[in-house]
């Protein structure tokens, strides 16, 4: 069998073990002089069926073994050029460690304290069948949220605060109205005081993931009769709700009381010098800030926090940094988020020092994820490594035309369409932007007022020329449109849109000039899928694999999807 019927068959990705006992007498294969068990084997067999696979059948049993060779002997290879210790890997360890640690805590601080009663699952359930309308405000921090609260008692309004605190032109515009929602729609600790609230109440500050919040509930609508049976229906997954919940918010206070004992205290110019900076962490490639001249001469030694017990420099703050995601540094958007940022770095360091402390990290099955999870990066990386190989030297112009005059109309122009979009948050709203057009409304002055997406907006709503695919479900609707037509309203999850067509262009045949780029893009597709299969046969010819067809054919597998392999 080839390598392409086994990666295609068994994704690599998706079957990485840890080590399992190991029995000599039960051994389904050998690479290089390493055992393969019936353990393991069945292990792996277990985890294929459980997501929804073939029938049991010596063919599929070769392929899932075939694959479990193909492993072995890349970590052979891994090892061979250093990958499983150069400072890429340790860095990924270090993240992939951290990551487990902080969940089996978390399992720990959660299980050893969490309780859940019959009536809170009644109470939930009520929840589940009961629909909210309430508005709120948001704020930086709990001292902001209590300022609102209070600029509310001395005869502010929801409206003009709004303006002020939110960047999103729908809440700004619409006072923080969220209109009517229901389980499950909204962040748990703003759905909580929500559902908690008496209608007409504001609430006091409600610590969100980012931030605070303050809301006023407007109205509540239950259904009446719901029935045992219902509530029999939906019980596990009320269950589970409770459980995430009470678990989030014994996070969320354990990590809040971590930032009360570590009392942080800034140099608020050095925060001002570090986000003016800020683009020189929004990158992938973080490592290069400190060759950055900016940081080198002038940022780096700054101090920036002090705590009950420690203190940081810019430095220090980088460095920790380098273990955060370009998304999560995405989220800087002022000065205060800098702070932000490095306060939960700083209790982040506390939980993993008691989660080292706790002995997680002695746990077996916190070992055995951590493994698997450094085997799969190794397995992608070393993939990723053959794959870069593919089309460095660019692409011999001859094939390239070839493979232009088979396929000529792959590379043809499809149709495109500009559209413009109103994107609100109920269809009720949706519905008073149609009439107003119907009345003579500008489109563009309501989609700068009215519409979700704040850059596109500021764009009168144009998103911009796009094909068919583009567009999703509504693309269709969109090419069939005339100039000029107005679409709506529609849901696009979760918000309703309304919509004008604002242009369209035919679809035309592309030159080989044209097609060029895409074409080297999808030969180089094909040759790194090639490549892969050659590197592991190349693997797979220097190496001693021996394989115990009778052991395999009668490894047991304790699986309830499996059926047993006919005989």
């Amino acid at each position: 069998m080839s390598i392409r019927e086994g990666l295609l068959i068994v994704p690599v990705s998706l079957f990485v073990l840890s080590g399992c006992g190991r029995n000599k007498e039960n051994v389904v294969a050998e690479v290089n002089g390493e055992k393969i068990t019936t353990d393991e084997f069945a292990e792996r067999y277990k985890q294929y069926f459980s997501l929804g696979a073939q029938r049991d059948n010596l063919s599929l049993r070769q392929k899932i073994l075939t694959n479990m060779v193909n492993e072995r002997l890349i970590y052979a290879d891994v090892a061979r050029q250093g990958f499983d210790n150069d400072e890429v890997c340790r860095k990924r360890t270090e993240e992939i460690e951290s990551r487990a640690l902080a969940d089996a805590y978390t399992k720990r601080i959660s299980i050893d304290t969490l309780t859940m009663s019959e009536q809170e699952l009644q109470n939930e359930f009520k929840a589940y069948n009961t629909k909210v309308k309430a508005r709120y405000l948001y704020a930086d921090s709990e001292e902001g949220a209590l300022k609102l609260k209070d600029a509310l008692a001395n005869g502010a309004t929801f409206e003009s605060l709004a303006k002020d605190v939110f960047d999103d032109p729908g809440l700004a515009n619409n006072g923080g109205d969220l209109g009517y929602f229901g389980w499950g729609d909204m962040e748990p600790a703003l759905e909580e005081a929500a559902y908690s609230l008496p209608v007409g109440t504001v609430s006091e500050p409600i610590r969100l993931r980012i931030g605070f919040g303050i809301i006023e509930v407007l109205d509540r609508v239950s259904n009446p009769l719901p029935s045992e049976m219902d509530y029999a229906k939906v019980k596990e997954k009320l269950q589970t709700a409770v459980e995430k919940k009470k678990t989030l918010r014994l996070v969320s206070d354990a990590a809040h009381q971590i930032q009360q004992e570590l009392a942080p205290k800034f140099d608020d110019r050095t925060v001002a010098l570090v986000y003016k900076n800020w683009q020189f962490v929004l990158g992938d490639k973080l490592s290069q800030v400190e060759r950055q001249p900016v940081f080198k001469d002038t940022l780096k030694d700054l101090p920036l926090v002090t705590f009950k017990d420690r203190s940081w420099s810019v430095g220090d703050f980088v460095s920790r940094l380098m273990k955060t995601s370009e998304r999560q540094r995405k989220r800087v958007k002022k000065e205060s988020n800098v702070k932000e940022m490095a306060t939960g770095l700083a209790v982040r360091d506390v939980l993993m020092d008691r989660a080292r402390k706790s002995g997680v990290a002695d746990n077996d099955e916190v070992r055995a994820q951590i493994k698997q999870a450094r085997e799969l990066f190794l397995l992608k990386r070393w993939m990723l490594s053959v794959r870069d190989t593919v089309g460095q030297h660019g692409w011999d112009e001859k094939i390239l035309r070839e493979k232009f005059e088979k396929n000529k109309k792959e590379y043809a122009f499809a149709p495109e369409v500009n559209v413009a979009e109103v994107l609100v948050r109920t269809k009720r709203e949706a519905e008073n932007i149609l009439t107003q057009l119907q009345r003579g409304a500008n489109f563009a002055e309501l989609a700068r007022k009215y519409s979700l997406r704040r850059s596109v907006a500021k764009r009168g709503g144009e998103l911009g020329w796009g094909t068919q695919g583009r567009f999703g479900n509504l693309g269709e609707r969109f090419l069939a449109a005339r100039v000029g037509e107005v679409i709506g309203p529609e849901f696009v999850d979760p918000y309703f849109g309304v919509f004008k067509v604002l242009g369209k262009s035919e679809g035309r045949a592309r030159t080989f000039e044209e097609a060029k780029e895409q074409i080297a893009a999808s030969l180089a597709n094909a040759k790194k899928f090639e490549a892969v299969e050659k590197a592991v046969n190349a693997l797979r010819s220097h190496a001693e694999i021996k394989i115990n067809q009778e052991q395999l054919s009668n490894v047991a597998v304790n699986s309830s999807t499996s059926k047993g392999m006919p005989q």
